[in-house]
């Protein structure tokens, strides 16, 4: 038995041991000396000239100040007030220029920690801005050419109402004041006047925000997918047969970001969706489930605030969905805006958008498309996939980004009662010879322009008759059109808006023999957009006339509608 007694307190011992040895290396974890700097150690904690404090900024690391009028500010002696043991750079014990603008300082601890701080400073009466930020980022000031740079994070609001806050020299006055929200898509102006009435100088504001994590383009075999940020997910549509087990996505992020998989890389997208994800420059990360389906779009759809046709309260909206509702019977979906997606289009072929609000260009029934979902319009016209816009629908084309330029004559909605036939003009005057366009195909022409019988030199197609009208144009008046350099009314300058825009224009108000405003236009494949568009903007564009009566012209709408579908469907 000592043996086996022995045996034991040999375990013990070492048990003894390893309790001792754990103690102590708790004891050492709990004495760990924390190396994280402190960088309380690494401020300004006053900056003075003369008998005068600046403000002092420690969030966004400015200083800014206002001495007196007529100081000389390329001799300006600071008394800088450091924690002990900091230094700074460059030295303070100087004379320092800030005629020029700002001057940045860094601050060293004796702990490693380190902070920099630009000093603006200004006179009194003297017009400048000395700082310039959105929340906690600062702006960086050029005062020689009055420009002004700014990088906000993807996450720091809708750069189209961005409200900045900035301070001004004393003494002084702006046009816009802190704190007032702008669209900073673009440069804004800032114009400083002193209190003397006479001195004024003024800033230009550009800011760039950083993407926030998104895949811009998914394509495969040269198909584009729909992109659906709102569900986080891209849908392609390849022809039927094609094999899904090795498909080599192309994968176009904005500049910065990493997307995995890679772009190129193979992939097996016949078990289901696969996930990509991409992360940006902030580290932040998306993630999205692509699915790929091979099948033949072939339906016509028909999309609108309502729930269904039949809730459509817009009478010429209504009437226009349910005569392509009965003229494409089993090829004809309605798609309401709320399950608008890139799912619900994968089998539409056409995309039939039409509408006409009295006394507004937002869409049916008061409802509002969402920046997501035009997206999602542009990328099936990308997909490949054609589109007929048509009323004030038109406005779209721009929205989406086919072209740069928003139609230039929107109607009111208001109508009166009107002698004259409304049409549209598709021989005189035009670049191109578009009357043998399958659009026109079997449409009824004519040169009487209305009931008492006066006429044009020219043919024109006649869409509404006689009677009470409404005013809802949504077309391009090309005397409105940057960039343009032929003569306005002229056919070269019809001709070089189709070179600008890649496209064919079908027509004009019927009553103007020369080309001053796209009516109608076939948009083609260009760049990215592997669709077709085309667009009729025209109040001549009828479905359901107000006062009740029978539009003598009502089957040439119906015709040239269907001629267009029909043109698109190929």
């Amino acid at each position: 038995m000592k043996p086996k007694k022995f045996f034991m307190g040999i375990k013990a011992i070492t048990v003894l041991m390893l309790s001792i040895l754990m103690f102590n290396s708790c004891a050492s974890d709990d004495n760990f000396q924390d190396r994280v700097p402190d960088y309380t150690n690494a401020i300004i904690q006053s900056f003075k000239v003369g008998t005068k404090y600046a403000e002092i900024n420690h969030t966004l690391g400015t200083i800014t100040m206002t001495l007196p009028s007529g100081s000389d500010l390329t001799k300006v002696t600071p008394e800088i007030r450091l924690p002990e043991g900091a230094t700074i750079t460059p030295d303070a014990n100087g004379t320092f220029d800030f005629s020029k603008g700002s001057i940045v300082f860094e601050i060293k601890s004796s702990d490693g920690a380190n902070r920099k701080y630009t000093v603006s400073l200004g006179v009194y009466g003297d017009p400048r801005i000395l700082s310039f930020s959105f929340g906690d980022k600062a702006g960086v000031i050029d005062q020689a050419t009055g420009k002004i740079a700014v990088q906000v994070g993807s996450q720091d609001g809708d750069i189209t109402k961005l409200a900045p806050n900035f301070v001004l020299s004393e003494g002084n006055s702006v046009d816009v004041s802190s704190g007032v929200a702008r669209d900073f898509s673009k440069p804004q102006t800032y114009t400083v006047l002193s209190n003397n009435g006479y001195t004024a100088k003024q800033y230009e504001v550009t800011v760039t925000q950083t993407a926030a994590p998104v895949i811009s383009a998914f394509e495969i075999n040269g198909v584009q997918g729909i992109i659906d940020n709102g569900a986080n997910s891209i849908l392609v549509v390849l022809p039927p047969g094609a094999d899904l087990t090795a498909l080599k996505p192309t994968v176009t992020a904005p500049i910065g970001q990493s997307v995995s998989p890679s772009s190129g890389s193979a992939q097996d997208f016949s078990k289901g969706a696969v996930s990509y994800l991409v992360t940006n420059t902030e580290n932040l990360k998306k993630t999205y489930a692509v699915s790929v389906q091979s099948i033949q779009p072939t339906k016509v759809a028909f999309i609108g605030n309502a729930s269904s046709v039949a809730t459509i309260s817009e009478l010429d909206t209504k009437k226009a969905a349910q005569w392509a509702a009965t003229t494409y019977g089993a090829d004809f979906k309605y798609i309401p805006l709320s399950s608008l997606n890139a799912a619900a289009l994968a089998d539409v072929k056409v995309l039939f958008f039409y509408y006409d609000n009295t006394g507004t260009t937002d869409l049916p029934d008061g409802g509002a498309m969402s920046s997501n979902q035009v997206a999602i319009l542009a990328d099936f016209v990308k997909s490949g996939r054609n589109m007929f816009l048509a009323g004030l629908a038109n406005t779209y084309l721009d929205d989406m980004g086919r072209i740069p330029f928003n139609p230039t004559t929107i109607g009111t909605g208001n109508g009166t009662d009107n002698i004259e036939y409304w049409g549209l003009n598709n021989t005189a005057g035009k670049p191109t010879n578009v009357t043998g366009h399958p659009a026109f195909a079997g449409i009824i022409s004519t040169k009487i322009n209305n009931a008492l019988g006066d006429t044009f030199a020219w043919d024109f197609v006649p869409f509404l008759d006689n009677g009470f009208k409404e005013d809802h144009n949504a077309v391009w008046d090309l005397g409105g059109i940057s960039g343009l350099k032929e003569q306005h009314c002229s056919v070269a300058r019809g001709a070089e808006f189709e070179k600008l825009t890649s496209c064919t224009i079908l027509g004009d108000w019927q009553f103007i023999p020369d080309m001053c405003v796209v009516v109608a236009a076939e948009w083609h494949p260009v760049g990215a957009w592997k669709g077709k568009i085309i667009s009729m903007g025209g109040s001549s564009y009828e479905w359901q006339t107000n006062d009740g009566r029978t539009n003598k012209f009502q089957s040439n709408i119906e015709k040239f509608t269907k001629n267009v579908i029909d043109y698109l469907l190929q």
